[in-house]
Protein backbone atom coordinates (compact mmCIF):
# COMPACT_ATOMS: atom_id res chain seq x y z
CA UNK A 1 0.00 0.00 0.00
CA UNK A 2 1.66 3.26 -1.11
CA UNK A 3 1.54 5.95 1.57
CA UNK A 4 1.72 9.58 0.44
CA UNK A 5 3.63 11.95 2.72
CA UNK A 6 3.92 15.04 0.47
CA UNK A 7 2.42 16.41 -2.75
CA UNK A 8 3.40 18.62 -5.66
CA UNK A 9 0.77 21.17 -6.66
CA UNK A 10 0.46 23.38 -9.72
CA UNK A 11 -2.09 26.10 -10.49
CA UNK A 12 -5.31 24.97 -12.13
CA UNK A 13 -5.95 26.35 -15.62
CA UNK A 14 -8.39 28.94 -14.23
CA UNK A 15 -5.81 29.95 -11.56
CA UNK A 16 -8.37 29.86 -8.73
CA UNK A 17 -6.82 26.88 -6.91
CA UNK A 18 -4.07 24.29 -7.20
CA UNK A 19 -4.12 20.68 -8.40
CA UNK A 20 -2.03 17.81 -7.11
CA UNK A 21 0.22 16.77 -10.01
CA UNK A 22 2.53 14.33 -8.23
CA UNK A 23 3.01 12.65 -4.85
CA UNK A 24 5.94 11.59 -2.69
CA UNK A 25 5.58 8.29 -0.87
CA UNK A 26 7.14 7.32 2.44
CA UNK A 27 9.82 5.27 0.68
CA UNK A 28 11.03 8.45 -1.08
CA UNK A 29 9.56 7.62 -4.50
CA UNK A 30 7.93 10.27 -6.68
CA UNK A 31 4.77 9.34 -8.59
CA UNK A 32 2.89 11.37 -11.18
CA UNK A 33 -0.84 11.82 -10.74
CA UNK A 34 -1.44 9.39 -13.63
CA UNK A 35 0.45 6.65 -11.77
CA UNK A 36 -1.76 7.14 -8.70
CA UNK A 37 -4.92 7.11 -10.82
CA UNK A 38 -3.80 4.01 -12.73
CA UNK A 39 -3.11 2.24 -9.43
CA UNK A 40 -6.50 3.19 -8.02
CA UNK A 41 -8.21 1.88 -11.17
CA UNK A 42 -6.57 -1.52 -10.62
CA UNK A 43 -7.67 -1.68 -6.96
CA UNK A 44 -4.32 -0.56 -5.55
CA UNK A 45 -4.94 1.20 -2.23
CA UNK A 46 -3.23 4.56 -1.66
CA UNK A 47 -3.28 6.52 1.62
CA UNK A 48 -2.04 9.82 2.97
CA UNK A 49 -0.24 9.89 6.30
CA UNK A 50 0.42 12.99 8.39
CA UNK A 51 0.07 14.04 12.00
CA UNK A 52 -0.23 10.43 13.14
CA UNK A 53 -3.35 9.88 11.02
CA UNK A 54 -4.14 8.20 7.70
CA UNK A 55 -6.77 8.80 5.02
CA UNK A 56 -7.58 6.74 1.95
CA UNK A 57 -7.08 8.39 -1.43
CA UNK A 58 -9.93 7.93 -3.89
CA UNK A 59 -10.32 8.61 -7.59
CA UNK A 60 -12.97 11.17 -8.51
CA UNK A 61 -14.22 11.89 -12.05
CA UNK A 62 -13.53 15.63 -11.88
CA UNK A 63 -12.24 18.43 -9.69
CA UNK A 64 -14.95 19.73 -7.34
CA UNK A 65 -13.92 23.41 -7.54
CA UNK A 66 -16.51 25.60 -9.31
CA UNK A 67 -15.52 26.48 -12.85
CA UNK A 68 -12.78 23.85 -13.07
CA UNK A 69 -12.88 21.28 -15.85
CA UNK A 70 -10.06 19.01 -14.61
CA UNK A 71 -11.02 15.39 -15.26
CA UNK A 72 -9.76 12.30 -13.42
CA UNK A 73 -8.53 13.55 -10.09
CA UNK A 74 -7.78 12.30 -6.58
CA UNK A 75 -9.42 13.27 -3.32
CA UNK A 76 -9.57 12.31 0.36
CA UNK A 77 -12.79 12.64 2.30
CA UNK A 78 -11.55 14.30 5.49
CA UNK A 79 -11.95 17.77 6.99
CA UNK A 80 -10.11 20.30 4.79
CA UNK A 81 -7.94 21.32 7.75
CA UNK A 82 -6.90 17.73 8.55
CA UNK A 83 -3.18 17.03 8.16
CA UNK A 84 -4.02 14.10 5.87
CA UNK A 85 -5.97 16.30 3.41
CA UNK A 86 -4.15 16.61 0.08
CA UNK A 87 -4.42 20.42 0.23
CA UNK A 88 -2.72 20.67 3.65
CA UNK A 89 0.05 18.10 3.17
CA UNK A 90 3.68 19.20 2.87
CA UNK A 91 4.93 19.94 -0.65
CA UNK A 92 8.05 18.83 -2.46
Amino acid sequence: MPVVTAVRREPAPNRTHDHVTAVLTEDGSHHALKRVLDGLMTAEVWHTRAGGKEARILSVPYCVSPGCDMKDYIHVYVEPSAPTHLDTMPTF
